[in-house]
């Protein structure tokens, strides 16, 4: 486990429309959903795991450790960023981890590696792989997060957010990947 305090955001509030509405976390790849994969990956590095979801996606059952948070519509943001926000709200944790629930793999020490980055006035650390950034993908200092979505209100980007106080690990060597569309599905042998 980090040695200091980390939850895990796993963001799965988007529309799926390539996929024709099809639920990302529970696609399921070599035996395991996408929300079982990252529990799995994760287990023992992070203390708690917060699925952040839009209002009126099914989640038939989740795994244990597992808490849904859906997305506060009250909240003056949209996308990933509303996401975020209502995810990091429920979470006590000195730093969040937010990933797409859709990625499909992560270098094996990415949770160190973010961790390692942020020294020195550092408060948010991006990955950055052989496909380019992956803003999405990044260790946040909680209160830093919340704050900077707060002072950026609706007009927030995650880049945006990412302006200051940034740090990005590159690992050239490595593809994320992601199922975003019917094409993915096949490439990656997605039930």
């Amino acid at each position: 486990m980090n040695s200091v305090p980390v939850d895990l955001v796993l963001l799965a509030g988007g529309q799926a429309s390539r996929l024709q509405g099809r639920n990302k976390g529970l696609l399921m790849r070599e035996g395991l959903t996408q929300l079982e994969r990252w529990c799995v990956h994760f287990a023992g590095q992070v203390q708690n795991i917060y699925l952040s979801s839009r209002v009126g996606l099914a989640w038939p059952s989740l795994p244990p450790g597992v808490t849904l948070v859906q997305d506060d519509a009250k909240a003056p943001l949209a996308g990933p960023q509303r996401g975020l926000y209502s995810a990091a709200m429920h979470s006590q944790a000195v730093q969040v981890l937010s990933l797409p629930i859709d990625v499909v793999r992560l270098p094996e020490r990415l949770l160190p590696q973010l961790s390692a980055a942020l020294t020195g006035g550092i408060r948010v650390a991006r990955l950055q792989d052989a496909d380019g950034l992956q803003p999405l993908i990044a260790l946040w200092e909680r209160e830093f997060l919340l704050r900077r979505l707060a002072q950026a209100g609706a007009d927030a980007s995650i880049q945006g957010l990412q302006r200051e106080s940034c740090a990005t690990v590159a690992i050239s060597d490595f593809e994320c990947g992601n199922l975003n569309s019917m094409k993915d599905l096949q490439a990656y042998h997605v039930r």
